[in-house]
């Protein structure tokens, strides 16, 4: 009997060649002595070169593609006003003689996702690249993704944050279908590296959680057993969390990176965090970077209004947290990668990045909304996806900009709003 694998939508499609790009780019870059923090900046690029392969390959790039005309629905605003200052902030990158490699790299990022954006704008409205999957579709799918999942657990590779991220959405959207079997599947990818997770997909897991239980679920009944059992849980974590975290942590292996997240929460919450440990490294490197972009900022009247432009750096000469350093393609002196979200922004954007910022918490809170209450079951999974990612690039910006999976998504959700 012949094996016949249905044919996905073209939006699957690609999740499934990126995300087998990125795992072998992985191996290929580890084994010629790339360390992880190393290759990750190589491997952006990669992921994006061999999108627009795809592209090429599966559509016909019309020129009204490069213009401006947009209309004015949310996400055609953040597009453009991100387009603009990102313009602008080429220039003052420019003036500010910043990294060439740097400046060119974050202009490159935003132009390459306003390209994305306009295209998958264009090309959904001649045939529609996102649909949900039918039960056979969605069977393969996952069965595909878990192959992948235990291959990269053989060969030690974490796999790529948008796919786990982007499956777990989906497992959500096919909870709500009722479709408890499969949805269960989708939640594979995660647990198989639960115990590396980060704690942004810690915090995207528990919004999944959430959102299962209060999805167009809103009623006097469910708000009072809401509250009653966040009542119930403040009072036990108040008493036990410590006591709790604790026996999980002795029974995790020293390796596990999970138990060094635990670590840092149990120090957190006892009153005894001390900042000169290695659990505590990577929280007290985001507080020193903070320290430093709002120095930068306020430094004077041009960085306040202009930030340093694209490209723009910070000397890490004193930065303990060594993932950082050695990521720095550029040495220490010149630390590119601010983890913390806003103050990214604010460190390329100055004053006027506060409008980008304001424009993806109005995303959020916009969201939520269609999340709890509007019907737009058909793109529930992309709604999902975009809020979930813009919340896990909060403590690790750069993830936000240099995935195309979130500027298809964008694009597609504009033209339903």
């Amino acid at each position: 009997m012949k094996l016949s694998i249905p044919k996905f939508p073209i939006f699957f499609q690609f999740i499934l060649f990126i995300s087998l790009i990125e795992i072998l780019f992985f191996i290929i870059l580890n084994n010629l002595g790339l360390q992880v923090f190393q290759l990750v900046p190589y491997l952006r690029i990669i992921v994006i070169f061999f999108t627009f392969l795809f592209i090429l390959k599966k559509f016909k790039i019309p020129l009204s593609v490069f213009s401006l005309g947009l209309n004015k629905t949310s996400e055609n605003k953040l597009m453009l006003f991100w387009l603009l200052i990102t313009i602008l902030s080429f220039i003052i990158g420019i003036i500010k003689i910043n990294p060439i490699l740097y400046l060119f790299t974050d202009f490159f990022y935003i132009i390459f996702g306003y390209f994305i954006f306009r295209l998958m704008k264009i090309i959904n409205k001649k045939k529609q690249i996102f649909y949900k999957l039918n039960k056979r579709q969605a069977k393969y799918f996952i069965g595909i993704i878990i192959i992948l999942t235990l291959f990269a657990a053989v060969l030690e590779v974490v796999l790529p944050s948008f796919l786990v991220i982007f499956t777990m959405c989906y497992g959500l959207y096919l909870f709500k279908e009722k479709e408890y079997k499969i949805s269960f599947f989708y939640f594979i990818p995660f647990l198989a590296q639960i115990l590396t997770a980060n704690r942004a997909l810690i915090l995207v897991l528990v919004v999944i959680i959430f959102f299962a239980f209060t999805i167009q679920k809103i009623s006097i009944r469910n708000v009072i057993l809401f509250l009653l059992s966040s009542i119930v849980s403040i009072f036990v974590l108040f008493y036990f969390l410590e006591d709790i975290l604790s026996l999980v942590i002795d029974t995790m292996k020293e390796s596990s990176a999970l138990k060094q997240r635990l670590v840092q929460l149990h120090s957190v919450f006892s009153g005894k965090i001390n900042w000169n440990t290695p659990a505590a490294l990577s929280l007290k490197q985001r507080l020193v970077e903070i320290n430093l972009v709002i120095d930068y900022w306020l430094s004077n009247f041009f960085n306040f209004i202009f930030g340093g432009g694209l490209g723009a750096t910070l000397d890490g000469s004193t930065f303990k947290d060594k993932g950082v350093v050695v990521s720095a393609i550029l040495g220490k002196g010149h630390v590119h990668n601010i983890h913390v979200l806003p103050f990214s922004i604010l460190l390329r954007y100055g004053l006027i990045g506060l409008g980008l910022i304001f424009l993806l918490v109005d995303f959020l809170l916009k969201y939520f909304k269609i999340i709890l209450f509007k019907n737009k079951e058909q793109l529930l999974p992309l709604y999902l996806f975009v809020f979930c990612w813009i919340l896990y690039s909060i403590p690790a910006a750069s993830y936000l900009w240099t995935t195309p999976l979130f500027w298809i998504s964008l694009s597609i959700n504009s033209d339903e709003n």
